[in-house]
C-alpha cells in the first residue's frame, strides 16, 4: 500500500484517514479492557503496554514503538537478572524433586542440598546466583573458604612452613578446621532450567567448585543440556574427551542420580573412616 497505492490516498481528508487508522487499530484499542487481567498476570508486561500506548498517543507512533522496544528489553533484562531460585526435595519414594516452598510433604535428602536456578547464568546475575545459593543453604562458601585457607596456611607454617602443604598431618589439620562448618556434604545444582552460560558464569561455577572443595563439600551438576556441557568442557570446568572420569563424577543425567551418587560416595567415605 505504501509503495504502490499511496497516491490514491493523498486527496482524502484527514478525518477519513483517521477513521481508517482507528478501524485498523480497534483490536489493539479493545485490549484496554484486558489491562486489569494483564496486570494480575504480569505487572511488567502491563507497564510495557501502558508505556508504549501512552507514548504513541502523546508523542508519536515512532516514539511509541521505540519506547515499547526499550521497555521490553528492560523488562527481559530485569527478569533474567533475578530468576527464581529454590531448594528441591524428593517427592515421596519417587525419583522426582520439587520446590520445597511450593509443595508440602517433600522429603529432603540428609546431607545433600539440591539447588535450582530457573534462568541463565551470565555476567548480570552471577552475584544473585551466589547470594541465592548461600542464603538458601545457609553457608557462605566463598567467605568460609577464604578463612579456611588462611587457617590452613597458619597450620602449615606452624608445622614447618608452606613447603609442607602435602603433609598428611597438615591436611588432617585443615579438615578438622573446616569439617564442622557445613551441615551438608554435597550440593547438587539442577541445570535443567539453565539456558546458557557465558564466560562470567563459567568462572562463577569454577570458583564455586573450588570454594566448596576447600570446605570438603562436593559440587555436582544434574540435567545439563548439550550446549551447557560444551561450555563446561571448553571453559575448563571439565576435562575434554568422552568417558573422562572428571565428567562422570561431576555431571549426572538427573537430580536423583546425582543424589544417589552423593549418598554412595558418602557411604564409601564413612566405610573408609570406620576401617581406619
Amino acid at each position: 500500500v505504501l509503495l504502490a497505492l499511496a497516491p490514491l490516498f493523498q486527496d482524502l481528508q484527514r478525518s477519513v484517514l483517521a477513521c481508517v487508522i482507528v478501524v485498523s487499530l480497534r483490536g489493539a484499542l479493545r485490549k484496554v479492557r484486558d489491562l486489569p487481567q494483564l496486570w494480575q498476570l504480569s505487572p511488567a508486561d502491563a507497564l510495557v503496554w501502558v508505556g508504549t500506548a501512552a507514548t504513541c498517543v502523546l508523542v508519536s507512533t515512532e516514539a511509541g514503538l521505540l519506547a515499547g522496544v526499550i521497555l521490553s528489553l528492560l523488562s527481559l533484562a530485569g527478569r533474567m537478572q533475578r530468576p527464581h531460585a529454590t531448594l528441591l526435595a524428593r517427592v515421596g519414594d519417587s525419583a522426582f524433586y520439587e520446590d520445597t516452598s511450593e509443595f508440602e510433604g517433600l522429603i529432603p535428602e540428609p546431607g545433600v542440598c539440591v539447588f535450582r536456578f530457573a534462568g541463565p547464568l551470565y555476567y548480570a546475575n552471577k552475584d544473585f546466583f551466589l547470594r541465592s545459593l548461600y542464603s538458601l543453604t545457609g553457608l557462605d562458601a566463598g567467605c568460609l573458604a577464604t578463612r579456611s585457607k588462611e587457617k590452613g596456611a597458619e597450620v602449615g607454617a606452624s608445622e614447618g612452613g608452606p613447603g609442607d602443604s602435602k603433609d598428611p598431618g597438615a591436611e588432617s589439620g585443615r579438615a578438622a578446621l573446616v569439617a564442622p562448618v557445613a551441615s551438608f556434604h554435597t550440593v547438587v545444582i539442577d541445570c535443567a532450567p539453565l539456558l546458557f552460560l557465558d564466560a562470567s558464569g563459567m568462572a562463577t561455577l569454577r570458583e564455586l567448585h573450588r570454594n566448596y572443595g576447600a570446605l570438603g563439600v562436593n559440587l555436582l551438576l544434574a540435567c545439563c543440556s548439550p550446549p551447557v556441557r560444551d561450555v563446561l568442557r571448553k571453559g575448563g570446568f571439565l576435562r575434554e574427551g568422552p568417558g573422562d572420569l572428571a565428567e562422570e563424577e561431576l555431571l549426572f543425567p538427573s537430580v536423583h542420580s546425582a543424589v544417589q551418587a552423593a549418598r554412595a560416595h558418602r557411604g564409601e567415605l564413612a566405610a573408609a573412616d570406620s576401617s581406619l
